[in-house]
C-alpha cells in the first residue's frame, strides 16, 4: 500500500473562534489515526486567518472522507477545503 498526502485548509466557523484551540483539537483526534506533517496559520481574509494542515495516511484508510469526517466533529470548523490530495511513491 502506498502512502496519500492530504493537505486540508480548515476554516474557522467565526473571526472569533481560537484557531491555537482549534489546532489542539485537530493534532488529538487525527494524530492516532494518521501522521500529521505541519499545520501552520495561514491568513484568508478581512482579518481571518485559516489553519493549513498536511497530512499523511495510508491510501486504504479511506482518505479525504476520513479527515472530513473527522475535522467536521470540531467545535470551531466552519469549513474544510481539500487543496491537495497526492499519491507519494
Amino acid at each position: 500500500m502506498g502512502e496519500v498526502e492530504v493537505v486540508v485548509q480548515v476554516l474557522p466557523d467565526s473571526v472569533e473562534a481560537d484557531l491555537k484551540e482549534i489546532r489542539s483539537k485537530i493534532e488529538d483526534m487525527l494524530s492516532s489515526k494518521l501522521t500529521i506533517k505541519s499545520i501552520v496559520d495561514v491568513p484568508y481574509a478581512f482579518g481571518l486567518n485559516t489553519l493549513k494542515a498536511t497530512l499523511l495516511m495510508d491510501d486504504a484508510e479511506g482518505g479525504p472522507d476520513l479527515v472530513e469526517e473527522l475535522l467536521s466533529k470540531i467545535e470551531g470548523v466552519g469549513t474544510i477545503r481539500f487543496e491537495e490530495i497526492n499519491r507519494l511513491l
